[in-house]
């Protein structure tokens, strides 16, 4: 329970985290992994070519048997379909050569060491940096971020990673109203006093085909808010089809993604609310839904941009009729595969069929449409590619890049929101979204399996899209070795491509006694190709002592910051002035671990951390930890200040729009952190303090508590994920305007004084959506 005291022994929930991830690094200690992948594969069939190009460098120079399973090779491409019959061509080789691996796997008698990308189990895979409720951010994950800081009195921003690209939120603020999406209802308060001006019913006028999100469904992003000038955007992501697909359709999640645009012209024009309509303070311009579950949003200039997410459904039209058959004919090996080859070509044409239906806006019309990619599986020891190829899959999910102008006066309502959309069909559900101004990238992480001989070979794949005036395009892509847990692992400057990832010994590689069980790599991709679409690896920069995972990453121009963890938290100064020789310029060892890293100068050489204190001897969390780091002089890096909060805890080590930094100076701020506090007494009893912590940060005179911000609490029990995540805070006109379980605070920022307070909603109904374990 939040409101419980913690034994300083217990390990939060990132320390669990992080465990978690580290769990595996023992599955397979005996493993050898002889398998090595050339790349992940993009592309159209090539009747012509008799071998397939890979994606950016070669994962080793080693020489490899290429596989290509009983159908048409695949080999590399990153355009856009013009002929629609060709793209049904393409589909039917893709999945006859998933028929043919399949029947062949069947054979073997191999299974996939972990659930297939695409099945049911990987439905309720949402990204680190997007997920479970709270947009932005994800409870089962820190290891971020941010970039951008606010200057001056006023601060009311997202917390955004990149200046110019507005990133969705359930809370947004223009300075005179706050703005909370609350399950299906907006609420607009006002920033100046305790007066709710706008409650509006989102699900008012929704589509039959529409189903409305579950509050406690953590398979995806719940809703969230886009704001430019006079228009809002409200984002809802429902549950859609994806607890059970009909079997007439392909694609799940059909429609699943709802977009509602209002004018504020209403709410800006009116002076007096005293009367005011709540449900009617908005003016509703129009709507349209999107296939897929909500995954990450944005705002850019005027245009939003809108990534979603489908899974595509190979059980009913191939997975089942096939083992169907084979189960009926036993183990007579020879009969089930002639039989098998008889009825696939019947069921892939069944299954391309409905999915090019699926994939139509309206009859006969098409989004765009990258064309198809797939990989090939090599190993060195001839091990089976067909199940290799099967368990990794390709084509199993599919993300939607929606675009379109909130500027009203450029809408024809009566056609939608006249969104253009571009898909993309993706290997794996593992996609990471990450915006600038000018590009959209998507990662997407493969799991390439060799059940034969107990091999995993991780890649991360990376795609990046131009956004242009009128949609997207796809321009240039590239690889990497290991995965990419979240969007702050990758930053794109002056058309480099930087990204950090992690591996695994139970995977990617073999150890020895004494040897790492986990590899921590920088990358810099670059385009040195002739027809301009493939980023290169330039530069790698390996960085962690043994054992030790990534906790926060920070990227700026030439400069970058890590830091890992194990029992004390080593700081890394990165030099990324020349891209082919990323370098390690400093490094310092200090307790703990910082989950946040914030440069807060112009130069961005004093970093602040967010994150927890360690036990130095047993790696156990005993409380929150602040930390001021000095890299100025790279050789020389410095801790200048800590501040140590023992038996306190704060989501803003999970959340990373759950904390705010008000820059006064380039030497100091204002730190903003929700917080609980444990105060024990001598005779065995505590009290809590539930609500905010405001810090003064300072170069010369360090990390200094001002005061608390007090919220009370509708339940002492409340276990309801939403009640952990809606945490913010805003500064406005010198005051601090905080939200966290349903109570909006105002506080002024000087004295610490309480202004007012407005609850949200009612004590009943928050208690109706508490004790709920998600």
């Amino acid at each position: 329970a939040e409101g419980a005291p913690e034994n300083p022994k217990a390990v939060e929930a990132k320390l669990k985290t992080m465990k978690k991830r580290a769990c595996i690094l023992a599955c397979f200690g005996i493993a050898v992994i002889i398998a090595t992948v050339l790349g992940c594969v993009f592309g159209v069939p090539s009747r012509s070519s008799s071998s397939a190009s890979s994606i950016g460098p070669s994962p080793s120079s080693d020489e490899h048997e290429v596989f290509t399973g009983d159908s048409a090779e695949l080999s590399l491409t990153f355009e856009i379909y013009e002929d629609m019959d060709k793209l049904k061509d393409d589909l039917t080789t893709m999945f006859q050569f998933f028929a043919d691996n399949y029947i062949q796997s069947m054979i073997g008698n191999l299974h996939c060491m972990g659930p297939m990308h695409g099945d049911p189990d990987d439905s309720t895979f949402h990204p680190v940096g997007g997920g479970g409720g709270n947009i932005g951010s994800s409870p089962s994950e820190a290891a971020t971020t941010t970039i951008t800081v606010d200057d001056g009195d006023d601060s009311f921003g997202t917390n955004n990673q990149e200046h110019h690209v507005d990133e969705v939120d359930m809370y947004k603020s223009d300075g005179r109203f706050i703005f909370i999406v609350q399950y299906n209802t907006l609420i607009i308060a006002r920033a100046d006093t305790n007066q709710m001006v706008g409650e509006i019913d989102l699900l008012a006028g929704a589509s039959d085909e529409w189903i409305e999100s579950n509050p406690f469904d953590e398979s995806g992003i719940d809703s969230g808010i886009l704001l430019s000038d006079t228009t809002i955007a409200v984002v809802l992501s429902g549950t859609g089809d994806r607890e059970l697909t009909p079997i007439s359709r392909v694609v799940r999640h059909e429609k699943a993604t709802r977009v509602l645009l209002f004018s504020l012209d209403k709410l800006y024009s009116t002076n007096d609310f005293t009367n005011v309509d709540k449900s009617n303070i908005l003016t509703y311009i129009g709507e349209e839904y999107l296939d897929g579950r909500l995954i990450a949003a944005y705002t850019i200039d005027s245009e939003a941009v809108i990534v979603t997410t489908s899974g595509i459904n190979r059980e009913a039209g191939l997975i089942q009729p096939i083992s169907q058959l084979y189960f009926e004919l036993g183990e007579d090996d020879d009969r089930f595969a002639e039989k098998a080859k008889e009825l696939a070509p019947t069921l892939v044409d069944s299954h391309v069929t409905k999915l090019l239906r699926d994939l139509e806006t309206t009859p006969g019309v098409f989004p765009d449409i990258v064309k198809l990619d797939a990989p090939t599986m090599s190993a060195s020891n001839g091990a089976k590619s067909t199940n290799a190829a099967f368990c990794s899959g390709y084509a199993n999910h599919m993300v939607g890049m929606s675009k379109f102008d909130m500027k009203p006066l450029q809408l024809d309502t009566s056609s939608g929101l006249n969104v253009e959309t571009l898909v993309q069909f993706l290997p794996s559900p593992e996609t990471i979204p990450y915006a600038t101004k000018d590009y959209l990238i998507l990662s997407n992480a493969i799991t390439e399996e060799f059940p034969e001989i107990h091999v995993r070979k991780k890649t991360t794949t990376l795609r990046r899209y131009k956004i242009q005036d009128d949609k997207l395009v796809p321009e240039k892509y590239g690889s990497v070795l290991g995965t990419i847990p979240n969007k702050h692992w990758i930053d794109n400057v002056d058309g480099q491509l930087r990204v950090v990832s992690e591996r695994f010994a139970a995977d990617d590689f073999r150890t020895t006694n004494g040897e790492s069980n986990v590899i921590n790599e920088m990358f810099i991709l670059e385009d040195h190709d002739d027809d301009g679409k493939s980023l290169d690896v330039v530069g790698t920069v390996k960085f962690g002592k043994p054992n030790e995972l990534i906790t926060g990453i920070v990227f700026r121009k030439d400069k970058a910051y890590a830091v890992t963890f194990r029992y004390t938290d080593p700081f890394y100064v990165f030099d990324l002035t020349e891209p082919t020789n990323p370098t390690i310029v400093g490094s310092l060892d200090v307790p703990g671990f910082s989950d946040f890293l914030i440069p807060i100068n112009d130069a961005s050489t004093i970093v602040l951390g967010i994150g927890s204190h360690v036990n130095a001897t047993d790696g156990s969390i005993d409380g929150i930890k602040l930390s001021l780091f000095d890299a100025q002089d790279p050789d020389n890096a410095k801790e200048l200040w800590t501040y140590h909060g023992q038996y306190e805890k704060t989501d803003a080590i999970r959340y990373d729009k759950a904390w705010r930094y008000v820059r006064e100076t380039d030497e100091q701020g204002i730190l903003i952190i929700p917080l609980i506090r444990h105060k024990y007494f001598p005779n065995g009893g505590y009290e809590v303090a539930v609500g905010f912590a405001v810090f003064s940060v300072s170069i010369n005179a360090g990390i200094v508590f001002l005061y608390d911000i007090y919220h009370e609490r509708h339940s002492d029990e409340c276990y309801d994920r939403r009640w952990l995540s809606q945490q913010r805070s805003f500064v406005i006109d010198g005051n601090i305007i905080t939200h966290k379980q349903w109570i909006l605070v105002s506080t002024d920022m000087n004295t610490g004084d309480k202004n007012w307070d407005l609850p949200l909603v009612t004590d009943a109904y928050a208690d109706e959506y508490c004790n709920i374990f998600p």
